[in-house]
C-alpha cells in the first residue's frame, strides 16, 4: 500500500519504523543518507510532508510520530534542505510549542553548521519569550552554545565583539530586559538575565563582548536599585553565576581588591581551569555589586521590615557562596569590604545585646544565614580563615560556642551546631597548630565529648546528624583521638547500633567510624581493642543488623 492510497497520518508509525531501521542499518553516514533518499523518493515524501502533519495536528499521537520522523530524516540528511525551504524559520516562529522545540532540538545537534545557527539567531532569541518552559530551556542551551562556539575574536578587534552580539540581537535582549522589567510577570526578563550572565561568565572574550553591549548595566544596576524586592532577590541569585574561580592576571599589573583576590585563588590552584574567569570578578567589583551586597548585609535603618530582612538574608547567602568559590582570597576581600566583620557584628551584638545604640531585632533567618556563612568561612582553614576569625573577630567563635550550648532546642541550635561542625572539620586538622588549638578550645567550650553525646542523644534528627559531623571533625585531631581513648561510655554509645534508628543518622554514624578506621593516627593513638571495634563497625556497613539466635521448641 502506497502513501497515495492511504493518508499519511495512518502510515506514520510504519514510516517511522522504516526510517529508524534505515538510519541504523548502514555502516557509514553516507550509505544511510543514500538509502534514506531512495526510500523517501519511492514513497514520494519529503520533510515538508511530515511538517504538514505537525502543523495540521490531526491528533496528538500523529504529531508525536511525525516529529520523530523529522528528527531522524534531518539527522541523517542534514538541516540544509529545511533551511533552504524556509522550514527552520517557519518552525521557530510557529505558535505550537512542540514545533518550536523540534527545530531547537535539531539545531542543538552537534553536526549543525555554525553558520546555519547564526543565520537563525534572531528567531532563536525570540523563542525565549515563549510560555513553554521546555522551549525556553532548549533555547537558552542553544544560545549559550552559539555564543561560546563563535567567541574566537577579542572584542577590541571587532566592533561587534562576537558574531553573537549584533545590533539586532542586542536590541532584542534590551527589549526583553526593559519591557518585561515593568510587568508583573518578569519570567522573560529573568530568562534573558540568566542567559547573559552565563554567557559573560564563560570567558574573558565573552565578558568583554557582553559588557561592550551595555546589557550588563541593565542587568545589574537597574535591578539592584529597583523598588521591587523580588527583582533584587532574583538579581542577587543570578549574579551568583559569576562566582567562578578566575584565572590569574598578567604579571606586573596593578589590580583591584577583587582581582587580587581572584588571582590568589587561581595561584593556589583552586577550581577547574575551564571555569577560570577573572573577568566576572572584575565586573562584580567595577559595577559596585560587592559594595551593594555589603550595604544589603548591614542596612542603616534599625527597624527592618520583611523585605529588608529577605534582602539581608539573600546578601549574606551571596557571601556564603563567595566564601566557598573564593576561599583562598577571602582575607583580601575582607580588607576591602569587611563582609565577615559585618556578619560577626550581627551575631555577637544580637546574642550578647551589648550595643546600647542598636535596638534592632535580628530575625531567626538572618541569624541562620550568618551562622552558615561563618561555617563556610571557617571550613577553609588552610587559607588562614579560622585564624582570621580568631584574631580579628575573636568574639564570633566564642559566641558560636555559646549558641551551641545556650540555645534552646530548635532550628537555631541546629544551625549553630552545623556551623560548629564546619569549624572542626576544616581542611587542615592537625596540620596547623593554631587552628588545632582554636578548635580544641571550642570543643572544651561546648562540653567536650559529653556535649557531643548530648547532641547525638537528641530527638531532633538534624541535631543528631550535626553532632555526628562535629565528632567526625574532632577525630581529625590528635587531641580528639586522645580524648576519645578515655571516653568509654561515649564509645559504647556510638558503636551501639540500637541507639540510632534513622537512615540518615546511621549513614553519618558509619561515616564517623569509617573515617576513624582509615586514619593512621587513630590506629596509633587508640587502644587496639577500641580501634578494632571501629574497624569492625566500618566493615559491617551502615545498616548492619546482628542476627538474633532462635531456639527451636519441640511440639508438645
Amino acid at each position: 500500500m502506497t502513501v497515495q492510497e492511504t493518508s499519511l497520518e495512518s502510515s506514520l508509525t510504519g514510516l517511522w519504523t522504516d526510517l529508524t531501521h534505515l538510519s541504523n542499518a548502514s555502516s557509514t553516514p553516507s550509505d544511510s543518507a543514500q538509502a534514506m533518499v531512495r526510500y523517501l523518493s519511492d514513497k514520494q515524501l519529503s520533510v515538508t510532508d511530515f511538517i504538514g502533519v505537525i502543523v495540521s495536528a490531526p491528533s496528538e499521537e500523529a504529531v508525536d510520530v511525525a516529529c520523530k520522523c523529522v528528527v531522524i530524516v534531518c539527522r541523517v540528511l542534514g538541516l540544509q534542505n529545511m533551511h533552504e525551504s524556509g522550514l527552520i524559520a517557519d518552525g521557530l516562529t510557529h505558535p505550537e510549542p512542540r514545533v518550536q522545540n523540534l527545530v531547537l532540538e535539531l539545531l542543538l545537534d552537534a553536526s549543525t553548521p555554525k553558520e546555519l545557527r547564526l543565520h537563525h539567531l534572531p528567531q532563536i532569541i525570540e523563542t525565549l519569550a515563549t510560555p513553554s518552559t521546555i522551549v525556553s530551556k532548549h533555547a537558552t542551551t542553544l544560545l549559550l552554545q552559539i555564543a561560546t562556539s563563535t567567541a574566537t575574536v577579542p572584542a577590541s578587534s571587532n566592533q561587534q565583539g562576537t558574531p553573537f552580539f549584533t545590533p539586532e540581537t542586542v536590541s532584542q535582549f534590551t527589549y526583553f530586559l526593559q519591557q518585561n522589567a515593568t510587568q508583573s510577570d518578569q519570567t522573560i526578563s529573568l530568562r534573558v538575565s540568566d542567559l547573559l550572565i552565563k554567557i559573560a561568565s564563560q570567558s574573558p572574550i565573552l565578558f568583554e563582548a557582553t559588557e561592550a553591549t551595555g546589557l550588563l548595566d541593565t542587568l545589574i544596576k537597574e535591578p539592584l536599585n529597583s523598588k521591587d524586592i523580588m527583582t533584587k532577590l532574583n538579581t542577587i541569585e543570578i549574579l551568583s553565576g559569576l562566582l567562578f574561580p578566575p584565572a590569574p592576571p598578567p604579571a606586573n599589573v596593578v589590580v583591584s581588591a577583587a582581582t587580587a583576590a581572584a588571582a590568589a585563588a587561581a595561584a593556589a590552584g583552586v577550581g577547574d581551569d575551564d571555569d577560570n574567569n577573572i573577568a566576572g570578578f572584575q565586573f562584580l567589583e567595577k559595577s559596585g555589586v560587592f559594595s551593594c551586597i555589603k550595604a544589603f548585609m548591614a542596612p542603616k535603618q534599625k527597624s527592618l521590615d520583611i523585605e529588608a530582612r529577605l534582602l539581608q538574608v539573600s546578601a549574606i547567602g551571596f557571601y556564603a557562596r563567595l566564601s566557598v568559590s573564593m576561599a583562598d582570597s577571602l582575607v583580601v576581600l575582607e580588607d576591602a569590604y569587611g563582609y565577615c566583620e559585618t556578619i560577626s557584628k550581627i551575631l555577637v551584638t544580637d546574642w550578647r545585646g551589648d550595643d546600647d545604640d542598636d535596638d534592632r531585632v535580628v530575625s531567626a533567618e538572618v541569624k541562620e544565614a550568618c551562622l552558615l556563612a561563618i561555617g563556610n568561612v571557617a571550613s577553609s582553614a588552610r587559607n588562614g580563615l579560622v585564624s582570621l576569625l580568631e584574631t580579628r573577630f575573636p568574639d564570633v567563635l566564642q559566641v558560636l560556642g555559646e549558641m551551641v550550648v545556650g540555645s534552646h532546642q530548635g532550628r537555631l541550635k541546629v544551625v549553630a551546631t552545623q556551623s560548629l561542625s564546619c569549624v572542626f572539620d576544616n581542611d587542615v586538622g592537625d596540620g596547623d597548630e593554631q587552628v588545632s588549638a582554636i578548635c580544641g578550645r571550642l570543643f572544651d567550650q561546648v562540653g567536650g565529648y559529653s556535649g557531643i553525646l548530648n547532641m547525638m542523644k537528641s530527638y531532633d534528627e538534624e541535631l543528631r546528624v550535626a553532632g555526628y559531623a562535629c565528632l567526625k571533625g574532632v577525630c581529625k585531631y590528635s587531641w580528639g583521638l586522645t580524648g576519645l581513648r578515655e571516653a568509654g561510655q561515649f564509645i559504647n554509645f556510638v558503636l551501639d547500633r540500637a541507639t540510632e534508628t534513622s537512615q540518615l543518622g546511621m549513614k553519618w554514624r558509619f561515616s564517623v567510624a569509617e573515617s576513624i578506621a582509615r586514619d593512621s593516627k587513630a590506629r596509633q593513638l587508640l587502644p587496639p581493642v577500641v580501634f578494632e571495634r571501629f574497624l569492625k563497625f566500618a566493615k559491617e556497613g551502615p545498616f548492619y543488623v546482628e542476627a538474633q539466635p532462635q531456639v527451636a521448641m519441640s511440639s508438645m
